[in-house]
């Protein structure tokens, strides 16, 4: 699951949803988050604007 571009409108889609939103250059990214587990974002920005997004998850299971 990679961080897909969304528009604006597209908001009101993902309500209910647990994820994240990254805005960079005016443009909005998001990507859903697991439902159980941990997520680690590092993000590198350069000149105003985030250029890498470097993410570490775990994931649980619940039985």
């Amino acid at each position: 699951m990679d961080f897909k571009q969304i528009k604006l409108e597209e908001m009101a889609t993902l309500q209910g949803l647990c994820g994240t939103i990254v805005v960079t250059n005016g443009m909005l990214y998001y990507k859903e988050l697991p439902e159980f587990g941990r997520t680690i974002l590092n993000l590198t920005s350069h000149e105003g604007k985030v250029t890498i997004i470097e993410e570490s998850v775990s994931k649980k299971t619940k039985l």
